[in-house]
């Protein structure tokens, strides 16, 4: 285990990458302005694109990916109660903040390592212990074969929800992640391929099971917060910037506190505004990291420290982050934007033991990943000097 991991003890600690942002401090302010001015109608364009974009009947706008995730897990389980779905094991804890919120169960089930995707094997075995809906992530903008999943939970009655709130506009078969299945989920949050700084959406298709009236009210907020944060995470983008105040302990960026999930929010009109925006440059701005992440990946191919993840057929990656596998222990480079992302597997999470099933079969590709992956930054905002460091460390210079 690296020094990184070694200081943050099991607390219900997770440790995140630098957050960053496209959007520049003229654009929040334009956001601040134009929302007071302009009420729901942010809200109601980025509906409108949303349920364009990617083929939803119905989209609620939330004040979170957590948020929506917590309305797509009560209308897979009929509300919540005594519900049980089935979840990845190395993932964000933030879903089994939704998962404790929305009042259901969890069984995990593995992952491959070397491509992120979930272990059929071991799905089909928490699929026969019986769950009403299966959570798919596509971690760091690596797709996950949604309609293959789909039809193996067909045959055991269970739905699916597509957690693509790390999508970072990457596709599968050219269509949008986020775009398959009963119910998707999206994330506006910090550190996302689109960027509100909050926000998320939950999106419906039919046959889905949903209720018929909108869950949610249409009178959002302002969200003088969220441009706030907004504006730190600019400022905190480049490596070389985000690893001076990285290294001061008390100040614990990078870190994040498990934090519960509360009942969803509608959007606040300024994040609707920014992820609007965002949407419009997400080819772009995935272009962009695509073009650094072939870079790195081309060093990573003559490196002897690291092996690359290994996209599925016919899928295209929004590299949110440019995720990579130890060969050996070795410590991460935060001063470089190179992090473990999540230290602890959920079946370790003491948060997630609460709503977890007892019985849990081996999950070795899960362990793997938490003892061997770090992610690397490819973001607009990596300068030249800093993906020269970062070729050079995974040279092991």
């Amino acid at each position: 285990m690296s020094e990184h991991v070694e200081s943050h003890p099991l607390r219900g600690v997770r440790v995140v990458p630098p957050v960053y942002s496209t959007v520049e401090p003229g654009a929040v302010a334009r956001a601040l302005w134009q929302s007071l001015a302009d009420g729901t109608r942010a809200a109601d364009d980025l509906r409108a694109v949303l349920a364009r974009d990617f083929a939803a009947d119905h989209v609620d706008l939330t004040d979170s990916g957590t948020s929506a995730l917590v309305l797509a897990l009560r209308a897979a389980t009929a509300g919540g109660v005594h519900g049980t779905v089935a979840m990845p094991a190395y993932a964000c804890i933030d879903i089994i903040a939704a998962a404790r919120h929305a009042g259901v169960r969890v069984r995990l089930y593995d992952l491959d390592p070397l491509t992120l995707a979930p272990d059929r094997d071991s799905l089909k075995r928490v699929l026969h212990r019986g769950v009403d809906a299966v959570v798919v992530v596509h971690l760091f903008g690596y797709p996950v074969d949604v309609p293959a999943v789909v039809a193996l939970c067909a045959e055991f009655g269970a739905s699916v929800i597509e957690d693509a709130a790390q999508g970072a506009a990457g596709r599968f078969l050219q269509t949008p992640l986020g775009g398959f299945g009963p119910m998707s989920v999206l994330s506006f949050g910090r550190g996302k391929g689109i960027t509100g700084g909050g926000g998320g959406a939950f999106l419906r298709r039919a046959p889905a099971r949903a209720p018929a009236q909108r869950t949610l009210p249409v009178r959002p907020s302002v969200g003088v917060r969220a441009l706030a944060a907004v504006g730190a995470q600019w400022l905190l983008a480049r490596p070389a910037v985000y690893g001076l105040p990285a290294r001061i302990p008390s100040l614990h960026l990078g870190e994040m506190v498990y934090h519960e999930a509360h009942e969803p929010r509608p959007i606040s009109t300024a994040v609707a505004m920014l992820a609007r925006n965002a949407l419009a440059r997400a080819a772009a701005d995935a272009a962009a990291r695509r073009a650094l992440a072939e870079r790195l990946l081309a060093a990573v191919a003559s490196a002897d420290t690291v092996e690359p993840i290994r996209p599925i057929t016919g899928a295209e990656p929004g590299y949110l982050r440019l995720p990579v596998l130890l060969r050996q222990p070795r410590a991460a480079a935060s001063w470089l934007g190179i992090l473990r992302p999540y230290p602890i597997g959920l079946w370790e999470h003491p948060e997630a033991r609460n709503c977890l099933h007892r019985e849990q079969g081996e999950l070795r590709g899960a362990t793997e990943l938490r003892d061997r992956l770090v992610t690397l930054p490819v973001h607009e905002r990596v300068a030249e000097r800093d993906v020269q460091q970062i070729e050079a460390w995974l040279r092991d210079r």
